[in-house]
């Protein structure tokens, strides 16, 4: 037998462990969750990376056993003696007992919520090295104040997720964040939730300009663009979010309504914005007027290096019209773009509603005009079911068909994907969120 190699950077708890699976099975060690996929301990060829950390309370779920199990897992070898698994967690994962917030009665069971304001009380002082923490399906003003001051304790913080989550104003999140999180550098909201608002009235900007520095260094920003946000965006001037120091910019679900408030922030990004990753909602039956500018360009953002949009939705038998798509491919302007990434979801079939023709032609036109470091167009796919094989097939080669410039300068990277699992697949968080 091949001699194993020790794993360095181990707790000494499961050293012992983490050796006996690599006798037993060394080549599932690339791809296996050590300790029995509840410590949440990742393993990668020989070392640990990516230690995280889940903290689970929920109402009756299908998964919910083997969640809650993992936490009191976590919660034993926290607390065990001489414990010294804590410096190894990087991630944590907070996840409230709240149910579906489409719905109006969100708010998880009290016995619930004690449970969990306990667990953050007793555990997060514990984990003061972690950088990373995704704070799901909870309602902010269930929590007590210890329980919010225990969260605010992670110092060296520096990347959260809000996923449905309920505030009682936006005001709240921002004074939280503003006394938090000191080197927070990466912010991404899912499904946030406001139960009143504190943005109608005539002294909205008073109310929230006392939290002036609740984002102030953050350079990834991953949102999705829904009025309640609009104060993080809004520019100028920009309270909250310095557009200056934006280098990574996700904005999901942009309606038509908001291309004006997306736009300017983008432009207000300048050379800074290096990546970015544009969801534009645009109707397919209204194309732009020729006396008019589509509101969202990227002349201003010269050290562009990647350029995402998603997605374009194909629908048999009805005209696609991308004159936008035309207009933000011409506003191109930094030398430094190399990848351009468009999404399309469609159902199997003909792909003639899209104008591939004005698509091929536009990004040949920016390459010469201002963009010569253009190496690789990804035209990447996605379906609700399966694909056949014979639909796979037969996409690719119209794909080819109809990009023949592309195809032939070895610049088209054509991907057909299958629909993800579950959530699993969220393709707006690219650069190592």
């Amino acid at each position: 037998m091949s001699t194993i190699r020790t794993v360095s950077l181990v707790p000494s708890e499961i050293h012992d462990h983490v050796i006996d699976q690599l006798h037993s099975d060394l080549p599932s060690l690339s791809m296996c969750s050590l300790v029995c996929k509840q410590w949440l301990m990742r393993a990668r060829y020989l070392s640990l990376s990516d230690r995280e950390a889940l903290f689970f309370v929920s109402s009756e779920t299908l998964d919910s056993f083997d969640q809650k199990r993992a936490t009191d897992r976590l919660i034993e070898l926290l607390n065990s003696p001489h414990s010294t698994i804590a410096p190894f967690i990087q991630r944590l994962y907070l996840c409230g007992p709240d149910i579906s917030h489409e719905v109006p009665d969100v708010t998880g069971p009290q016995d619930h919520y004690d449970l969990l304001n306990t667990l953050i009380i007793n555990n997060f002082p514990l984990l003061l090295g972690t950088h990373s923490i995704t704070i799901s399906s909870l309602t902010w003003r269930c929590l007590q104040p210890e329980a919010k001051a225990a969260i605010g304790t992670l110092l060296h913080m520096n990347s959260i997720l809000w996923d449905s989550t309920v505030f009682h104003c936006l005001s709240e999140l921002l004074a939280f964040s503003n006394t938090s999180y000191p080197t927070l550098e990466k912010l991404k909201i899912r499904q946030l939730r406001v139960t009143e608002s504190d943005l109608s009235t005539g002294h909205a900007c008073h109310v929230l300009a006392g939290q002036p520095n609740a984002f102030s260094r953050v350079r990834f920003l991953d949102v999705v663009v829904e009025s309640v946000l609009h104060p993080l965006l809004s520019f100028p001037p920009s309270l909250f979010i310095r557009p200056q120091n934006m280098e990574t910019l996700c904005l999901i679900s942009v309606p038509e309504e908001d291309f004006t408030l997306v736009g300017s922030f983008i432009e207000a990004a300048g050379s800074t914005l290096r990546h970015l990753a544009l969801d534009v909602r645009k109707s397919t039956a209204d194309p732009i007027s020729e006396n008019s500018a589509f509101s969202i360009s990227l002349n201003r953002n010269t050290n562009l290096e990647t350029l995402e949009i998603s997605p374009i939705v194909v629908l048999p038998g009805r005209p696609c019209e991308t004159s936008w798509l035309q207009a933000i491919i011409s506003s191109l302007t930094s030398p430094s773009l190399k990848n351009v990434t468009v999404w399309f979801q469609m159902t199997p079939g003909p792909i003639d509603p899209f104008d591939f023709w004005s698509f091929e032609q536009s990004l040949l036109r920016a390459q010469l005009a201002g963009v010569p470091a253009l190496e690789r167009v990804r035209v990447k796919f996605i379906h609700t079911a399966w694909w056949e094989e014979d639909d796979r097939r037969r996409l690719e080669e119209d794909v080819n068909r109809l990009l023949p410039e592309l195809r032939a300068r070895g610049m088209l990277d054509l991907c057909v994907l299958d629909p993800p699992p579950g959530d699993e697949f969220d393709e707006w968080a690219p650069n190592n969120w």
